[in-house]
């Protein structure tokens, strides 16, 4: 039946409804009826009417059934954007909280699993925006929850960090790495949910170091700024910041060497005169990955430069000696090979 605003509830009408359910349930031979997707045996029906008895209960129910965003919630787990509950006093009474909440946390769990597994950031503002109808047990309970399946995906980036990274398993994780994923974390409780924050950032920036490394340059650059947006601590903050400052130094320095050959050969003497005249007494690796275990040293503008200065003129000299004409590809690889045998003096 359909209520005004101004409807009520007795007892007769409770009966009524009591026996039309009831008989509803005969013509089904006893079996059960369904309600919202639900089936109801004759024993559950007895018991809710008997709830339904008090009268207190009765005016909730009411609330509930004429405030039809919420209403939409409970039975649906629907939310949609700028969705709001009625404002009624009744929303932060104790008793109703109460016995809503075992109620209001099965959708919220639900509805929340839902949001974050596809990045419903309208709806899950809409969801934190209205009244949590929980008492403290159970918004617990609904952080807790929130809290696992966060870890869970904190898990997943961890498997695809330690194991050879693809374009398929970047694609996997770019949901919980993604700008409005990490939006929608941040207007959590940070008291609560910070620590966790700061593990999903830091496991963020490990991929993208080891994605930095092997597989693209480009989709880290933009997803390490994720990872310093989520993260809820100064320390990890500047952790990220960091690596993301030494990526674009290092990104940016692959860019612009990709112009032609002698950007190319120009780079390869710099790299292998340092490491011919100057690494001769120091401790090599024979790892050139980009580590977040150790800080990337720099060289400094001028040094670099000068470098550059000293080699180009010996380069000039050699293309002098062939008649000014330019070396070909193999004479330029013969030319390093040349200066890398000469004294640093010649």
């Amino acid at each position: 039946m359909e209520l005004s605003a101004a409807d009520t509830i007795d007892r007769k009408d409770l009966l009524l409804a009591k026996k039309k359910m009831l008989a509803e349930l005969e013509l089904n031979d006893g079996r059960g009826v369904t309600i919202n997707g639900k089936e109801v045996s004759k024993n559950d029906i007895i018991l809710f009417f008997e709830d339904l008895q008090q009268s207190t209960d009765i005016s909730w129910h009411l609330k509930v059934y004429r405030d039809k965003v919420l209403l939409r919630f409970l039975e649906h787990h629907i939310l949609e954007r700028k969705n709001s509950f009625a404002i009624d006093p009744v929303y932060s009474d104790e008793a109703f909280i109460n016995w809503i909440s075992p109620y209001y946390l099965e959708s919220f769990i639900t509805f929340a699993d839902e949001c974050l597994q596809h990045s419903m950031d309208d709806s899950w503002t809409a969801m934190l925006t209205n009244p949590m109808l929980m008492n403290s047990y159970d918004r617990e309970q609904a952080w807790d929850h929130i809290e696992k399946n966060i870890r869970t995906q904190i898990g997943q980036i961890e498997f695809v960090e330690e194991n050879k990274v693809s374009r398929e398993s970047m694609d996997e994780v770019a949901n919980v790495c993604g700008f409005r994923y990490v939006q929608m974390l941040k207007q959590l409780p940070e008291a609560r949910f910070g620590r966790v924050r700061d593990e999903l950032a830091f496991a963020i920036m490990q991929l993208c170091i080891k994605i930095f490394n092997q597989v693209d340059r480009d989709w880290p650059l933009i997803i390490i700024q994720n990872a310093q947006i989520l993260a809820a601590s100064e320390e990890v903050k500047e952790q990220v910041r960091k690596k993301q400052s030494e990526m674009e130094k290092i990104g940016k320095g692959s860019t612009s060497e990709k112009t032609s050959l002698w950007t190319i050969v120009r780079v390869a003497l710099f790299v292998l005169f340092i490491a011919a005249r100057l690494g001769g007494s120091c401790n090599r690796s024979s790892s050139s990955d980009y580590d977040y275990k150790r800080t990337i040293q720099l060289l400094d503008q001028p040094s670099r430069d000068s470098s550059i200065r000293t080699l180009q003129e010996r380069i000039k000299k050699m293309k002098s000696s062939n008649n000014g004409k330019p070396l070909t590809d193999s004479e330029a690889t013969e030319s390093i090979q040349e200066l890398l045998k000469r004294p640093a003096n010649q």
